[in-house]
């Protein structure tokens, strides 16, 4: 079964498409839903997406109402939340090598521990990933 790590960036661009999704991502998340792929997070990640969503709101780009709506479709996806703490050794470690945030790091360390693809629009952490996925 596929396993994949969506971060924040690209799952609330399944809701609010200011930018391109990463290729493949819809075809995840439509497998998920018939239970034919895993989707994973760290348990930060739908506090994030929603962090997203009501800055949103407070800068009067979205409706408050649609954005209640989107906060409560993004809970219906299936995805298997991981306890951030279980991340954080290799999570800092990470970040500490490749200058990049301990949040950024949580999805990397992730995708690794869980042999899965990383979905993300962050381009500096796709790169990370694929860097050290490749040794």
């Amino acid at each position: 079964m596929i396993k994949a790590v969506v971060d924040a960036s690209a799952f609330v661009r399944l809701y609010i498409p200011d930018g391109p999704l990463p290729e493949g991502l819809i075809e995840i998340i439509k497998k998920a839903l018939k239970v034919e792929s895993v989707l994973l997070a760290p348990d930060l990640m739908l506090a994030e997406a929603s962090q997203v969503v009501l800055k949103k709101i407070n800068r009067a780009e979205l409706d408050k109402r649609i954005g209640e709506k989107i906060i409560s479709s993004m809970q219906s996806i299936p995805f298997q939340y991981i306890s951030n703490s279980i991340l954080l050794n290799k999570s800092f470690a990470l970040s500490l090598s490749n200058d990049i945030s301990i949040y950024d790091s949580l999805y990397v360390s992730l995708a690794l521990k869980a042999e899965a693809l990383l979905f993300t629009c962050d381009e500096q952490m796709r790169k990370i990933y694929e860097k050290i996925k490749e040794r």
